[in-house]
């Protein structure tokens, strides 16, 4: 939810600076569940506690503001900067996290892929 209220701000934002938002902006998520509940207010009953969160992501979508997109765990890039990972899938949420910044056209880690190596101990 907070993600769908900071691209609320920022296509006000936009509007406020003479940029008209064209279609909706999509959103990525890992949770099949959230995506499910955005499109059909019918099905999820057991979600009162959660519920003006539910309603305000159905009306962002009704409304043709935002979509909700359902990506596999393994190719979100956010995972590395919201989870805590060992060595082997934090190397990878950063190789991940590249491709998806090469797509956009910003900034690359220079991680290569390759194996880092542990420094060395000093010689005597």
């Amino acid at each position: 939810m907070l993600c769908a209220k900071n691209v609320v701000f920022h296509r006000d934002l936009a509007l406020e600076l003479g940029e008209s938002p064209r279609g909706p902006t999509t959103i990525f998520t890992d949770n099949k569940a959230v995506v499910d509940m955005s499109l059909d207010p019918v099905a999820f009953k057991r979600t009162q506690h959660i519920l003006r969160s539910a309603n305000f992501l159905r009306d962002l979508v009704a409304k043709g503001v935002v979509e909700l997109l359902h990506i596999p765990g393994a190719q979100n890039a956010a995972d590395v900067f919201t989870k805590a990972q060992g060595r082997a899938a934090f190397l990878e949420s950063l190789r991940v996290a590249d491709n998806w910044a090469e797509l956009a056209g910003g900034f690359q880690s220079g991680y290569s892929g390759a194996r880092a190596r542990a420094p060395s101990a000093p010689s005597e």
